[in-house]
């Protein structure tokens, strides 16, 4: 299968495009690609949620989360949820090679109903935020493969419901035959608009004298958006004879409210809120020999299982539907049918959840919820909220990565993060200093060898860095350092997932995840030959560039608070530094990086006397080192006071240089006016 539901753009390996991280989604199309200009996506009600949160509901860091994550990877697809939504708009080319269109032809509207994980996206613009639905109107254009599903909108139907729909894929069909004549069904959604669509469906086909029973779940989102009140209940009324609200701390409350303590329990059950706790309610409610439909895999289907095996009662657990013949034809006619309910739902709907709408332009940068991911990465500077971003998304993938940056700067410990907050956390990790391998040693050292492979080879053989990270992460560090004969033998490694030890005949597989670090210009390196551009791209899925710390000043003083602390209890010391020794840790340039830094704590919590760290003490380790100003190796025959002068009259000139006047100068260091001018006179500024 060539081309399996666009396979051809996956970037970084064979697979589908689901398991990519990122996706090729320039033009031009290919023959057998349809090119489609995108007016609307509808965001999955997790994905929604989970960007809302992060950005406090913000419209415009709601535009700027999706623009980054499209930019990113090529496609719409949360690492953070795994989840997408999906995509409509106007068809504009149908390659000539193209045999599966189901009669759509350039200028029709259509919706694309599968996942907009799998399809390659650009947004040009965000132009609205849709608080209600989840939908964006955007600017931009997705590349379809031939036998993608797109179903031509009706004039008369709304987007807004349409999408909404059509997110469920087929399992609002499949909930309707489950339904029948059913007399007790209870719906569970935490998003009211897919709920009411469930129930809508349901409601044609259950016994008309049954109970319908709707169960919302109150999450943080909803909680920050505020209630409906009396509107919304009179609303929900309408369509349920009975509505109950539920969090994560009144799971078993609510599970005796809505079964009558055990008395009451239900048919069929449809759990479409994807929220710890529903899974619960939706097993312990059902009957025996009863049904329980999750509208998606991410409802806790496997919690559920074992919550039955608990209980020891017989039902059906059944999971969603992504496809089912005629699904579409059912949905086209199941909103056609019920078109005037549905606009008059829409009125009310917007009337409803009108304070969530009109909370977006009262949402400031306080309300951004903070994320501390790890204790492993300290940073206070701007320059890093971006990459530490970054490494969480990177991290939710399997993918390659390489990690750039200085030595001393801490991409070991990004790997290391990486490695964390991944799903190989308790998999093996191969920590490899290519550098450190010998160039006729490395490819035994990295592929293992037979018995009897070599004179002095081990007589029981003896396994290689890939064998050993099989199932888990290979860390190369310095991989620019690996030889180009070696690099070809790697890349086949990675590529094919295999390889053969020295002297050995027979396959060996292997799932290893890479992660590269590099301080070296590995662009250079292509140029000039000493680095495979191929095996470069094959690493560089994510790419990570951590920056010097001269370049964010903002953590020097955050990371050597962090390292006083903890050496003074590796030590037995309490210690500290004082504001005076603060700024001459500010003033130095640090070109070993985070590394330098922590020696040079370490140095000065043995080496300083008394319960301080003071400007003296860090000048006297400043002997060893290259200060901007000229402290280094050259200037050892310096007095003292003749150091201290230098670094004074440095620290003068580089706070003029920074503040541009001599009063925000001597703000800045906590001088009067006049001293300032004493101490510039001084050392003829």
């Amino acid at each position: 299968m060539k081309n399996l539901c666009g396979s051809n753009r996956v970037i970084g390996g064979q697979k589908l495009p689901v398991h990519a991280w990122k996706l090729d989604n320039q033009k031009p199309i290919k023959g057998d690609e349809v090119l489609v200009k995108v007016l609307k996506i509808h965001l999955e009600n997790g994905n929604f949620n989970q960007i809302c949160m992060e950005v406090g509901g913000n419209e415009d860091r709601i535009k700027e989360c999706i623009l980054n994550i499209v930019r990113q990877r090529g496609k719409l697809h949360n690492p953070y949820t795994g989840t997408a939504g999906i995509i409509a708009g106007v068809v504009e080319i149908i390659g000539p090679a193209c045999n599966n269109i189901n009669g759509i032809k350039p200028g029709d509207e259509v919706i694309i109903p599968v996942s907009a994980s799998l399809i390659p996206l650009s947004l040009e613009a965000i132009h609205k935020v849709d608080y209600v639905y989840g939908h964006v109107d955007v600017d931009g254009y997705a590349i379809l493969y031939d036998g993608c599903p797109m179903v031509k909108k009706q004039p008369e139907l709304p987007w807004d419901l349409l999408m909404v729909a059509f997110e469920e894929s087929a399992s609002i069909e499949n909930v309707s035959q489950l339904a029948k004549s059913k007399e007790r069904i209870m719906i569970i959604g935490s998003n009211a608009i897919v709920a009411i669509l469930y129930s809508m469906a349901v409601r044609e086909t259950m016994d008309p004298d049954g109970e319908l029973v709707g169960v919302i779940y109150r999450d943080k989102v909803s909680d920050m958006f505020g209630g409906a009140g009396q509107k919304r209940n009179k609303f929900l009324y309408s369509i349920f004879d009975e509505v109950y609200y539920m969090d994560s701390t009144s799971t078993l409350q609510c599970i005796d409210d809505i079964t009558y303590n055990g008395e009451r329990l239900f048919d069929v059950i449809v759990n479409c809120a994807d929220q710890m706790g529903a899974e619960a309610v939706s097993v312990v409610a059902a009957k025996e020999k009863g049904t329980v439909f999750f509208s998606n895999l991410s409802n806790n289907y496997t919690l559920a299982l074992f919550i039955q095996e608990a209980i020891n009662r017989e039902m059906t657990l059944q999971c969603a539907a992504g496809y089912c013949s005629g699904y579409y034809e059912f949905m086209m006619k199941f909103i056609s049918e019920n078109l005037d309910r549905i606009k008059e739902m829409g009125k009310v709907i917007n009337e409803i959840f009108q304070d969530r709408i009109d909370l977006k332009e009262n949402f400031s940068e306080e309300t951004e919820v903070q994320k501390s991911i790890s204790d492993m990465m300290l940073y206070k500077s701007p320059r890093m909220k971006p990459l530490i971003d970054e490494v969480e998304k990177a991290s939710k993938y399997n993918c390659s990565v390489i990690i750039e940056g200085e030595s001393g700067c801490g991409k070991e410990v990004l790997a290391d993060l990486i490695r964390k907050m991944g799903d190989r956390n308790a998999a093996p990790y191969v920590k490899v200093n290519c550098a450190a391998i010998p160039k006729e040693l490395m490819e035994s050292e990295f592929f293992g060898y037979e018995k009897g492979a070599f004179t002095g080879a081990q007589s029981t053989g003896k396994k290689g860095y890939f064998e050993m990270a099989n199932g888990g992460i290979l860390l190369l560090d310095e991989v620019s350092e690996m030889p180009v004969g070696m690099q070809a033998k790697f890349l086949r490694a990675i590529q094919e997932g295999e390889f053969y030890r020295v002297g050995g005949q027979q396959a060996i597989n292997v799932d290893v995840r890479i992660i590269a670090t590099t301080n070296r210009d590995l662009g250079k390196m292509i140029k000039e030959g000493s680095f495979r551009e191929d095996l470069f791209y094959r690493l560089a899925v994510v790419t990570l560039k951590i920056p010097p710390l001269r370049q964010r000043p903002e953590d020097i003083i955050p990371l050597a608070e962090f390292f006083v602390e903890k050496y003074s209890k590796k030590y037995g010391i309490e210690k500290s530094i004082t504001d005076e020794g603060k700024q001459c840790l500010l003033e130095y340039s640090w070109p070993g990086n985070v590394r330098e830094l922590e020696n040079t704590i370490q140095r000065l919590l043995i080496n300083s006397h008394g319960k301080t760290i003071s400007s003296s003490a860090v000048l006297n380790e400043y002997n060893k080192m290259d200060m901007h100003g000229g402290i280094g190796d050259d200037k050892n025959n310096l007095s003292y006071s003749e150091r201290m002068n230098l670094f004074e009259g440095n620290m003068i000139k580089t706070a003029l240089q920074k503040y541009g006047s001599t009063y925000k100068a001597a703000e800045a260091l906590k001088m009067t006016q006049s001293q300032f001018m004493r101490r510039k006179k001084k050392y003829g500024i």
